[in-house]
């Protein structure tokens, strides 16, 4: 009786450390994320990377009316996680940049991100056409391209988030006010903005769209100028580039070579458009040499860019693109 009640005791106790295993277990694979209830969850862009060996780098998809979200730390490419980098852009506020390690994974407690009020830029501006007639009822929308976020987590190449700041309709004069966050008096850019706000329309994204007499944006400060933003209409850059032309340049003259598997455009060399202001646009360069874009009006450098050449190839400078009119560049 007594040897049973020993083995009872010990079964007790094994199961007990097994629980508690297991507890450890789930507390070290998730890391959960509690947005301050006075917020809308919707507005908040949350960024992660995970580090073992190497890095995995997330978005974690907001939802209207949800305030809690857990990342699995154990879902990804990594093996063990060793540290966790969070950055957090809740509109209004400073930007949230945390990173946790070893201890402070073991999730029992939630992360809620501290709020600290961020100073607003007003600037006012008017849209009008290249003929300088002023655009009313205009819906324009304002986003910010996170650079800041490649230092942050170290990488040299991938996705840059892009923070939805704001939507503004111009009156009927064509004028319109943008109440813009100073990301300059907030410590993470410690002072020196390098992302940019675009500005863009209803029917496209900005950098097909719209030119300011600031190239694509705006500097992230507390005072801003009287200033005019230009909506330049389309025209049609085509032509193609023949055998000769490759030829001369040392390349095959099959743009086959250069197509990936499963691809029906070439993807190892390609036919770029680029503006003064170093706005570059694929031209869409075909197999046989062909090429059909829509481009802002502008004069534009066009050049190849070949895989594993590191000198561009120029193809032709100063090609004037007019609006709704169609420009046709051919070599031989």
């Amino acid at each position: 009786m007594i040897e049973k009640g020993r083995r009872l005791v010990l079964l007790l106790l094994t199961c007990v450390a097994f629980a508690q295993g297991q507890q450890t277990t789930t507390s070290t694979s998730t890391f959960k994320i509690s947005l301050p209830l006075n917020i809308n969850p919707e507005s908040v862009i949350i960024e992660a990377g995970i580090y073992g060996r190497g890095l995995s780098l997330r978005g974690l998809q907001t939802r209207a009316g949800v305030h809690d979200y857990s990342i699995d730390l154990k879902d990804s490419s990594v093996g063990s996680a060793q540290s966790l980098k969070l950055l957090i852009y809740i509109p209004g506020y400073r930007m949230v940049a945390r990173e946790f390690k070893d201890a402070e994974l073991q999730t029992g407690r939630a992360f809620i991100p501290p709020l600290v009020e961020l100073v607003k830029t007003v600037a006012r501006a008017k849209l009008v056409d290249s003929s300088e007639r002023p655009l009313p009822n205009q819906t324009l929308n304002v986003t910010y391209f996170l650079n800041q976020a490649m230092t942050y987590f170290g990488y040299l190449d991938g996705r840059v988030p892009v923070l939805p700041i704001c939507t503004v309709k111009t009156d009927s004069n064509g004028e319109f006010t943008l109440t813009l966050p100073s990301f300059g008096d907030d410590p993470f850019f410690n002072g020196a903005v390098t992302g940019r706000f675009q500005l863009s329309g209803e029917n496209g994204f900005g950098v097909l769209d719209l030119f300011t007499s600031k190239p694509n944006g705006f500097e992230a400060q507390k005072a801003y100028e009287y200033f005019v933003v230009r909506k330049i209409q389309k025209g049609t850059l085509r032509g193609r580039l023949g055998r000769e032309f490759f030829q001369q340049n040392n390349l095959s003259p099959d743009l086959r070579a250069y197509v990936r598997r499963g691809d029906t455009i070439p993807t190892g060399v390609e036919l770029w458009a680029t503006r003064d202001s170093g706005t570059g646009f694929n031209a869409d360069l075909r197999v046989d040499g062909s090429f059909d874009v829509q481009l802002p009006a502008g004069s534009y450098d066009l050049e190849l860019w070949v895989s594993g050449i590191e000198k561009r190839i120029t193809v032709q400078n100063a090609v004037i693109v007019e609006e709704n009119k169609s420009r046709v560049v051919e070599h031989p």
